[in-house]
């Protein structure tokens, strides 16, 4: 006996497994980079295209960074009477570390990155890209909270921590790109 009625029938999804073992993806976010809402990618895979953009100050990355992305948390709700609570929303971060500091200037620009990201997160998207060069993104309407932490030994570190989150029901997908990076900058 069906459980629904025809005209509420779903196609099934494509099966994704490879048939021969379990091959998972790597982990590990490497940068995240913001985009002025006013930018848009013609081809978001292309070097030069991120070249100039990044020149033109359109968009701006990050150093390299400690990230990653832990499962989001699912919001529910009873929509009625009869059926139990249901997924309606999800919200979903990434987690980070910057260790990068501005040492060829001296001038602390890393505290006005993360300032100006921080007080005007509606200008902006943001997305990542991973160790394994899948990119995330761009994402628009998130918050991002930042700050700095100072460890408390001569040992330790400075760095700033921070996590970046947006509402969204669907898991965003990845691209998989070849691009490179100044790896030496806070913003190329």
């Amino acid at each position: 006996m069906s459980v629904c009625a025809a005209r509420c029938s779903v196609p099934l999804p494509a099966p994704y497994s490879n048939a021969c073992k379990v091959d998972p993806k790597g982990g590990g976010i490497s940068r995240i980079f913001f985009v002025k809402c006013t930018y848009e990618f013609t081809d978001i895979t292309d070097q030069t295209e991120w070249d100039n953009a990044l020149d033109s100050g359109d968009v701006v990355m990050t150093g390299l960074l400690k990230a990653g992305k832990a499962k989001g948390t699912a919001s529910k709700k009873k929509v009625d009477s009869c059926s139990p609570e249901r997924v309606v929303s999800w919200e979903r971060c990434i987690q980070f570390q910057d260790y990068n500091s501005d040492d060829l200037t001296g001038d602390y620009q890393e505290y006005d990155f993360w300032n100006t990201i921080q007080g005007t997160p509606e200008a902006y998207q943001f997305g990542w890209i991973t160790c394994d060069n899948r990119l995330y993104g761009p994402i628009d309407r998130f918050t991002i909270e930042v700050d700095e932490v100072i460890e408390d030994e001569d040992k330790g570190n400075t760095f700033f921590d921070g996590s970046i989150c947006w509402d969204t029901m669907d898991m965003p997908v990845p691209i998989d790109v070849d691009l490179t990076f100044d790896q030496g900058s806070v913003s190329v």
